[in-house]
């Protein structure tokens, strides 16, 4: 793209060196002599003033006043070679010349463009005749206008032989149509790179050089020559451009806040954008009324104050070094610099030459194409952060891998250590307590394989983690779950009655139970499982609830998840459920009751049911991690703390949350021993 544009250049060049089309060449023959002889002022009445019709001289102390209507008489002097003459009128919005009462043509900026006598862009053009070395006198009625965004500063017209003037005008379209398509090149080539990268900044970069693209044929007057329902509104053109100008406010604003992380680095500064974008918009309002020059002033300001706060940011990222902060800055002194030129030609400090006259323009185009290269640098410092970044996280894992085994080993050796030491005091004890612990951890095994076993949520593709802590050898604790159908899952939550042996029986007994209910006899409503779960618990293990009898039961959590529908019903008894969404936890809890209560013949717990979404993580737990004591206190932990913790770990990806919830437990818990069994089961809806 940039070797186009390049070539762009080098026809420009050879534009304006081409004597054909140079119109330079024409201009030592074009000078015509135009002095206003004497004027009178017209009222709104129509009727001249009272003071006899005479006309006034007008002297070198003359003021305009714009909001009256002059009737002047000019004395045009042909030095020219040509017989034909073009006179413009800049700044005035109705111009009609006469010569000896009779109309010789009319123009002006709001004049309909089909109606003036020498249509040609914006300009305010007339055509007269007069032989080259005659002169010739006429009567223009002029008519300014606030609603303008320009007017006159006095009654001095210019006049051009119409060669000359066709050679600029052609010329002058030339270099504009150049400029266009250098600005499609740009939008056509960062339209296809948006599609392709999905990057916010390249389409605001493409807005940015779109209001480029139809902002300068308005600007040249091209607009009304193109689209010829325009020509009937001319008192409208004003607001276009106010419209043009705040779209471009809006758009260098935007590009510059993603570019340069505007929001992220410079907080304070995303409030002035936030205030200026306010103005952009208010700044319409005295324009939509018809005062055109209120709002054009005050558009100038905000421009103005804009490119002064884009610029400081600039300056300020490319100081720290931000990514691309090189590039965007040097491209926006371009534009500054162009824009510069330009008011200084405007003002008459510099010449009207090609390079000032077009000043704006060029800037504009070379800011265009650095940032193309800027948004191309950014995204390559981007991803190649991003690959560092990657990694360096990789790196991390494999040295707190490395760091975890050897803490293993080392707490390995102490216990071996520790152990036999224990064996040289009382080979008895030891003896005894190897056979315990052997029990144990065949019963340990035996549970853990019953887990395992019923637990669909180890090759569901859906994202969960289960963090699983019993306080002795076995656990009261026990988690289960199954695959119903691809769409339906089902898991459950358990704290049973006790700890060790007696709660890890009890836990087997769930695990039984619940094979028979949801599996064998396929029932997977969660309120009817619990129910059933109860009276079998009952019949189980015969418990009555007579004489003093040892009631023994459990809390647990039923979840069961329909992908078809987003839905998730919950039951429980004398458990809760947290939904954790856009950083809130929503908690659900089910009856008080707990599983194995004798007394009721009736069903005894109801469903209750949520619409899910995307990223919302599904939390179920055990009491165990609230109620253990630790910190500096040595108080519970608490549920108001839990609930911290799981909106903490929340921002990281759920592999991680295990780990880190297994971390603050350790922290919190210190030397303390561990008070009860903890289970947490979360799973994330994606």
């Amino acid at each position: 793209m940039l070797r186009w544009l390049n070539y762009y250049f080098i026809v420009l060049l050879l534009v304006a060196s081409n004597p054909k089309v140079n119109a330079q060449t024409i201009e030592n023959n074009s000078e015509t002599t135009i002095r206003a002889l004497d004027y009178k002022i017209k009222h709104k009445t129509g009727k001249l003033t009272s003071n006899n019709e005479a006309y006034k001289i007008v002297s070198d102390s003359f003021l305009l006043d714009v909001t009256k209507t002059y009737v002047v008489r000019y004395l045009i002097e042909n030095k020219s070679k040509d017989s034909m003459i073009v006179l413009e009128f800049p700044a005035w919005t109705n111009v009609m010349i006469k010569e000896n009462g009779h109309l010789i043509g009319k123009t002006g900026a709001f004049l309909p463009f089909n109606e003036r006598s020498l249509p040609m862009g914006n300009k305010s053009f007339i055509l007269v005749s007069i032989n080259p070395g005659d002169s010739r006198q006429i009567e223009a009625e002029l008519k300014a206008s606030y609603k303008n965004l320009t007017q006159p500063v006095n009654l001095d017209i210019i006049g051009k032989s119409y060669d000359f003037t066709v050679e600029r005008s052609y010329l002058e379209r030339q270099i504009v149509y150049f400029f266009l398509g250098a600005y499609f090149f740009i939008v056509l080539y960062n339209f296809f790179l948006m599609l392709v990268t999905k990057s916010r900044a390249y389409g605001l970069y493409v807005f940015l050089i779109s209001i480029y693209f139809f902002a300068l044929p308005h600007n040249f007057g091209y607009t009304i020559e193109y689209f010829s329902f325009l020509t009937n509104y001319p008192k409208f053109h004003p607001f276009i451009e106010l419209i043009f100008s705040s779209l471009f406010g809006f758009a260098i604003l935007e590009f510059t806040s993603e570019f340069l992380g505007v929001k992220k680095y410079f907080p304070r500064t995303n409030k002035t954008f936030n205030l200026i974008r306010i103005l952009l918009v208010l700044v319409l309002i005295p324009g939509f009324f018809g005062q055109s020059v209120i709002a054009y002033t005050l558009s100038s300001l905000i421009g103005l104050f804009t490119f002064g706060v884009v610029l400081t940011v600039s300056i300020r990222s490319f100081k720290r070094k931000y990514p691309g902060a090189n590039y965007f800055t040097f491209a926006f002194s371009f534009f500054i610099l162009g824009m510069f030129v330009f008011l200084l030609k405007e003002v008459g400090v510099l010449p009207e030459t090609m390079f000032t006259k077009y000043s704006m323009q060029a800037g504009t185009t070379i800011e265009a194409m650095l940032f193309a290269i800027a948004l191309g640098d950014r995204i390559n410092r981007l991803e190649i952060q991003n690959k560092e970044q990657s990694l360096q996280l990789i790196k991390e894992l494999k040295n707190n891998e490395k760091l975890q085994k050897s803490i293993n080993q080392q707490l390995e050796k102490k216990v071996l250590k520790r152990t036999i030491e224990i064996q040289k005091k009382n080979i008895e004890l030891e003896y005894s307590n190897l056979q315990i612990t052997e029990s144990l951890n065949y019963a340990k095994n035996i549970q853990n394989s019953i887990l395992e076993n019923h637990n669909a949520l180890d090759n569901n593709p859906i994202e969960n983690f289960v963090f699983y802590k019993p306080r002795d050898i076995v656990s009261g604790d026990f988690y289960w779950s199954y695959q119903i159908n691809p769409e339906i899952l089902i898991w459950i939550t358990g704290d049973c009655t006790g700890h060790g042996v007696p709660g890890a029986l009890l836990s087997i007994v769930g695990n039984v139970l619940l094979n028979k209910i949801v599996i064998e006899r396929g029932i997977s409503k969660v309120d009817l499982v619990l129910n059933l779960l109860s009276q079998e618990l009952d019949r189980t293990i015969n418990q009555h609830g007579e004489n003093d009898e040892r009631l023994d039961g459990m809390d647990i959590s039923v979840c069961r998840l329909d992908k078809r529908t987003n839905t998730l019903t919950f039951a429980s008894a004398n458990s809760r459920l947290w939904l954790v969404r856009d950083h809130k936890i929503e908690e659900c809890r089910g009856e008080k009751n707990p599983i194995g209560n004798y007394t009721k013949t009736v069903p005894m717990f109801n469903e209750h049911t949520f619409r899910v979404q995307k990223d919302d993580l599904i939390l179920t737990f055990t009491d165990g991690f609230p109620d253990q004591f630790g910190g500096a206190n040595n108080k519970k932990y608490g549920y108001a703390k839990f609930k911290n913790l799981i909106l903490r770990v929340n921002e990281f990806p759920i592999q991680e949350q295990e780990a880190l919830i297994n971390n603050e437990l350790n922290k919190w818990q210190g030397l303390n021993n561990q008070v009860d069994d903890i289970t947490i089961i979360g799973v994330k809806i994606s």
